[in-house]
């Protein structure tokens, strides 16, 4: 746990930084962050990661706890998760690119009233969504999503989503946008996913479901379902 502080993994390419637990095969309870200026996570391999405790009054649901915080995460391995999210990041600020999350119960990148890029992001086998973002300004670019039990990617409450030269594939859904959320998509590539993209509204308290910006070019083999709520338009760059 750090309070007004960074967190710094710096590792190399050669020599990468290795959190795990003391004992093979057992899990560790994580980190939690709040209130960092300048917290870096670099060239690191993190597993068997639970839920974050500290054994007193903190008991997070992510296994890599940001909040209120500058973050930027660099070519960075996180396996065989047993948290509710990876990585949760709340009303912060975050770059991540080169990252990889693989084996996880649940999430794997869960952002709340954050904002942010996700770049060259790799998920792989998340039982959960790889994605979940809520009140969230995000761009998500040049990343491959397979094996997701859930969304590829969820574009919720409020969310506001750019998304661009990704592959998601083997998802239940591989883009949810939902509950007055907007999602700006280009050059996507849908594979072998019950369906591609889903836009409704979930929460009642909401007046609108999604909205998604689409060239028409881009919706050619795409397989999109949407509710009265929600509407599909020309995305005009």
């Amino acid at each position: 746990k750090i309070i007004n502080g960074d967190l710094r993994l710096l590792g190399s390419k050669n020599k990468p930084v290795h959190l795990g637990p003391l004992v093979k095969n057992n899990f560790w309870k994580g980190v939690y962050v709040f209130n960092s200026k300048n917290s870096k996570i670099m060239n690191s391999i993190i597993k068997n990661i639970t839920f974050f405790e500290d054994g007193n009054f903190i008991k997070l649901t992510g296994g890599i706890n940001f909040h209120s915080s500058l973050l930027d995460i660099d070519n960075v391995v996180i396996e065989n998760v047993t948290s509710e999210d990876a990585i949760n990041i709340t009303k912060s600020k975050f770059s991540i690119k080169n990252l990889t999350i693989a084996n996880t119960t649940s999430d794997a990148i869960d952002t709340d009233f954050s904002e942010g890029e996700i770049n060259f992001f790799s998920g792989n086998n998340i039982k959960g969504d790889a994605i979940d973002t809520s009140g969230s300004k995000i761009t998500v670019i040049g990343s491959h999503l397979t094996n997701i039990g859930d969304k590829g990617i969820s574009v919720g409450e409020a969310s506001d989503l750019i998304i661009e030269d990704t592959i998601i594939e083997n998802s239940a859904i591989g883009i949810a946008i939902k509950d007055r959320s907007v999602a700006k998509i280009k050059n996507l590539n849908f594979k072998n996913n019950k369906k591609d993209i889903s836009l409704y509204r979930k929460k009642s308290f909401y007046n609108f479901g999604g909205s998604l910006f689409i060239q028409k070019k881009d919706m050619q083999g795409i397989k999109i379902e949407k509710d009265k709520f929600s509407e599909i338009l020309n995305y005009a760059q």
